[in-house]
């Protein structure tokens, strides 16, 4: 629980929440902390969804993969999903839990008569569609709310955004399903790999380190946020708070997160600025690329996932291609460059450049 507001009216009633909130498996203490004046804590809470969703897309998408490209049952992937639960850098994660007990979850012959088919044999998983529609119905809203704000705040956040518009297209299926004739798209294809080890390991390097990109865009969002509306939140508490009870808890990033974040002398605004993290996203990134790479080979489905690749390309990257999109608006629209090398404009802030280029002479009349 991340409760925000008038600090002494939360701290009156700290102690009840205590006692009912989760307690971390780690030391013990109870997961809900005070998060800051106003609306911080709703903030917080909201962003924390939208965390979520990333994670949420790319673990279907993993499960897609290793189902519909390796070829794997889902008791297969089932236990595959619990190995990773249970070590390395995927352990304690609850995603990945749930993961694994749902594709071990089997039919009974009678069904439940809610939302298990009747039949011998198969999963209660092949009774579920493909449609996500909380989007569409406006039954929930804080994922639309922290793409919209990150996009508001100027915080780069594609695992989550492309998580979001990934259920949206899922949402409207009847629309969908005329697309399918239309387009003609290959669907996912099934490949006999003979390294399928070694692929699913990657699978789980690129899984873990798009989880990663998740809490990057996330946190950097609430920091901006605790800045720009003076709520000082601090984002180690964040993560003290995400340790149980919640959806997206993963030890080993909450392990490597909180000691730096409880313990920065400053708000830290670019998580990928600390060196542990920094050395994780660097050595995780040739299981990101392969994967994708392989999921577009095949047809398979990797928005999350790989818009986790280009974010890492993106930020980490010392010239972009922006460099033609700024000569070109500044063709058709006056809107101004810096110039490389150049003192007080390389890197320079973010703000209008100094210099306009005639590109094409005026037309005289």
């Amino acid at each position: 629980m991340s409760p925000g507001g008038d600090r002494e009216a939360v701290e009156f009633v700290l102690p009840l929440l205590e006692k009912f909130s989760a307690k971390s498996a780690v030391d013990g203490k109870p997961c809900v902390q005070y998060m800051g004046p106003r609306g911080a804590g709703h903030y917080v809470k909201m962003v924390h969804n939208g965390i979520e969703n990333g994670m949420l897309s790319v673990v279907c998408e993993a499960w897609n993969f290793l189902n519909k490209s390796l070829g794997l049952s889902y008791d297969e992937i089932g236990k595959i999903f619990g190995r990773w639960n249970s070590e390395a850098e995927l352990r304690n994660t609850y995603l990945i839990q749930i993961g694994s007990e749902i594709c071990q979850k089997k039919r009974t012959p009678e069904g439940d008569e809610r939302g298990e088919g009747k039949g011998e044999g198969g999963y209660v998983l092949d009774d579920v569609l493909d449609k996500v529609v909380q989007d569409d119905d406006n039954s929930e809203g804080t994922l639309f709310w922290t793409v919209k704000d990150a996009a508001d705040r100027h915080i780069s956040a594609p695992t989550i955004t492309a998580g979001h518009f990934f259920r949206v297209a899922s949402g409207n299926r009847a629309q969908r399903l005329k697309v399918v004739d239309k387009l003609q798209v290959p669907k996912p294809r099934r490949v006999d790999s003979m390294d399928k080890e070694s692929l699913i390991e990657s699978l789980r390097r690129a899984v873990y380190a798009s989880f990663l990109c998740s809490y990057c865009q996330g946190l950097e969002l609430i920091a901006r946020a605790s800045k720009d509306e003076h709520w000082d939140v601090n984002l180690g508490k964040c993560i003290q708070i995400w340790r149980a009870g919640c959806i997206i808890q993963e030890d080993h990033i909450a392990d490597m997160l909180e000691p730096i974040l409880l313990n920065a002398k400053e708000p830290i605004m670019n998580l990928k600025l600390i060196d542990e993290v920094a050395s994780e996203l660097r050595g995780n990134f040739d299981a990101l690329k392969l994967i994708t790479l392989k999921a577009i080979e095949w047809d398979n489905y990797v928005p999350a996932i790989s818009a986790s690749l280009e974010y890492l390309k993106y930020v980490g990257g010392g010239m972009l291609a922006t460099q033609f999109m700024e000569a070109e608006m500044d063709f058709f629209g006056a809107h101004a460059y810096d110039r490389p090398n150049v003192r007080g404009e390389d890197p320079g802030k973010p703000s209008k450049g100094a210099h306009h280029y005639e590109w094409r002479p005026a037309v005289t009349v």
